[in-house]
């Protein structure tokens, strides 16, 4: 669990507050972790010291700290035996439908990485969504793919019709769009790409939460 721990919050850190600042916010956590994991102690010493109990004035904190810590290792090690037995594609299925409930879109498409294609694994909201999966882009081929995976930053456009980036015939005018990167080992392997017919719906901190859940989901 530590070992996730000091995987996992630098990641959540680095998107929310980039790479820049992740030093110094990454220490504020901890030494807030700190001084409530202090605090919480000394708080429990003081109503022990007060308790009445036939059991004596510790032995009742003691047993439930250790019955609910009990109980939260069982169910870390529940959780990670569910995500062990899942296959890869009930994994990639899931991945638009756990965003969708962070942060909410029209159409959702989820491509992955091979070489200088990206193909379509899971799309959501679109007529024909089944018929989208398998269908292949050159990164060369797409201004905002090059862009991003140069640059392993997401891509916001308040509106696609005022963006040089898209093709001319997109027809609605009140089309926003979200492109999140999913970076593993400093390389993007997949883009989850969200469209809201809604301009400027996407602002910086839905953004900067939907970074952090790209960030996750491309570690898992």
């Amino acid at each position: 669990l530590s070992q996730t721990n000091g995987l996992v919050f630098p990641l959540l850190v680095q998107n929310f507050v980039g790479e820049a600042t992740k030093g110094a916010r990454l220490g504020e956590l901890r030494l807030w972790s700190l001084m409530v994991a202090l605090l919480w102690q000394a708080l429990m010493g003081m109503l022990s010291d007060r308790s009445t109990s036939h059991l004596g004035r510790r032995r009742p904190f003691i047993l439930i700290g250790s019955l609910a810590m009990t109980v939260f290792i069982a169910l870390t090690g529940v959780a990670a035996i569910i995500s062990s037995n899942l296959q890869p594609e009930e994994l990639i299925a899931s991945l638009l439908d756990q965003l969708e409930a962070i942060l909410p879109f029209k159409t959702g498409t989820l491509w992955l990485r091979e070489g200088d294609q990206m193909f379509v694994r899971m799309a959501r909201g679109f007529a024909d969504s089944d018929e989208r999966i398998g269908l292949s882009i050159s990164v060369e081929d797409s201004k905002l793919l090059e862009e991003m995976i140069a640059t392993c930053q997401p891509i916001v456009v308040g509106d696609v019709t005022s963006d040089s980036r898209f093709p001319a015939l997109v027809e609605n005018p009140n089309l926003s769009w979200l492109g999140l990167p999913l970076v593993a080992g400093g390389c993007v392997i997949g883009v989850i790409a969200l469209v809201m017919d809604e301009a400027h719906f996407y602002t910086t901190e839905p953004d900067q939460i939907a970074s952090a859940f790209a960030g996750q989901a491309a570690v898992a």
